[in-house]
């Protein structure tokens, strides 16, 4: 055992310094005599310079030297490496996080667009038609309302392009939300509320229009070709007749586009026909429009519609609401009347069949009596329920 000059301390024999106090040890000196007795040599100081034991302590290798060195080496790096972090993160937080609020409202702007430029575009091929309309020369009312339909159609298939668009961008949107109920929403709270802000209207503009192309219509007038002035070069004698002996010019004949009881019953039951094979198509709702006369007077409840609020009406009802619809009309439970203005007036018994998208099992079945006023054309201006 070693003890301890200063304190006294017995320690073990391979101890360098004091357990208690932390003095230096001395070293035992062993003399191998013929006796085989160990003997100590004189007390010698085991550090034999001027450094004191604190200093000693004071000056030995710390423990997290290499670790400082290794960042006073590595500093600038760490600096850069800091900064593009903060930098990913600020560009994520405010480019890439997700905002269903902000994503709602988008895509019900979008679809809300669609609908006011093919207002617009419809009002502008209204105006082409009034700007035209002495030059189309039209010789029969039902050639004024097919060029009408066919400028009409053009702005209807914009719009279905548009919509398209906007409801594949809608669709886009939602899917970020999908494993997020909360986050969807929000998004579906925003979406409607967008929605109502909706302003479709054409305004005092498209309604002055579009009773400017009604009244051209109502006061329609065949085109009657204006004879070439006389050439004068030529003095010819007319020759004398006798104007007893001649036929007044016969009138336009119109007997083709009068509504016999067969024909209304035919023109309503091809509209349930096309109603019944709409499917998903939006080109058959296009298809649908040409049946109409616009803008109707009524439409069930709605009063004064326009061509693009009914195409949304169709697409919301059976795109959309509906899951399966079927109509059919019943060609005994029909009554067929003729108003003094030329309208005709049908009273027809209907059963419909349909299922909600939110209950695509429960089949529901109604039945009812619709009633439809077709003008001279056999265009239904107004169509509506007998409760």
């Amino acid at each position: 055992m070693t003890y301890c000059v200063k304190c006294g301390f017995k320690n073990e024999p391979a101890a360098r310094f004091c357990i208690r106090c932390g003095a230096p040890l001395l070293a035992p000196v062993t003399n191998v005599a013929a006796s085989g007795q160990t003997s100590f040599s004189a007390p010698q100081t085991l550090v034999t310079d001027s450094v004191s034991l604190e200093n000693t302590s004071a000056h030995s290798l710390p423990r997290n030297a290499p670790a400082e060195s290794w960042f006073a080496k590595n500093k600038k790096f760490l600096l850069i490496f800091s900064g593009v972090a903060c930098l990913a993160w600020g560009i994520n937080y405010f480019f890439f996080r997700p905002r269903p609020d902000e994503d709602g409202k988008a895509a019900a702007e979008a679809i809300c667009l669609c609908g006011q430029q093919s207002t617009q575009e419809m009002l502008k091929k209204r105006k082409e038609f009034l700007e035209n309309y002495n030059n189309y020369h039209f010789t029969s009312l039902y050639e004024a309302r097919q060029k009408l339909d066919s400028l009409d159609n053009d702005a209807r298939q914009a719009y279905s392009a548009c919509l398209e668009k906007a409801r594949s961008f809608q669709e886009e949107k939602m899917r970020k939300y999908t494993m997020n109920p909360q986050a969807a929403s929000i998004f579906n709270e925003q979406y409607y509320k967008q929605q109502q802000l909706c302003n479709q209207s054409p305004g005092a503009e498209g309604d002055k229009i579009s009773a400017a192309v009604s009244d051209k219509l109502s006061n329609f007038s065949p085109y009657k070709p204006v004879p070439p002035p006389p050439d004068n070069t030529k003095q010819i004698e007319p020759p004398v007749t006798d104007l007893s002996q001649t036929t007044p010019p016969a009138e336009a004949d119109t007997s083709e586009h009068t509504l016999t009881d067969d024909m209304i019953k035919q023109r309503i039951g091809s509209l349930y026909e096309e109603e019944n094979n709409i499917g998903s198509s939006q080109e058959a709702i296009s298809k649908i429009m040409s049946y109409y006369k616009f803008p109707m007077t009524r439409y069930y409840d709605a009063r004064n519609v326009p061509a693009d609020a009914l195409f949304s009406i169709y697409a919301n009802s059976y795109l959309k609401s509906l899951s399966y619809h079927k109509v059919d009309n019943f060609q005994d439970k029909i009554t067929i009347s003729r108003q003094p203005n030329g309208d005709v007036k049908a009273i027809v018994g209907c059963r419909f069949e349909f299922s909600t998208s939110q209950s695509p099992d429960a089949k529901r079945i109604r039945n009812v009596y619709n009633v439809y006023v077709l003008d001279k054309e056999g265009k239904i201006k107004s169509v509506y329920q007998l409760l």
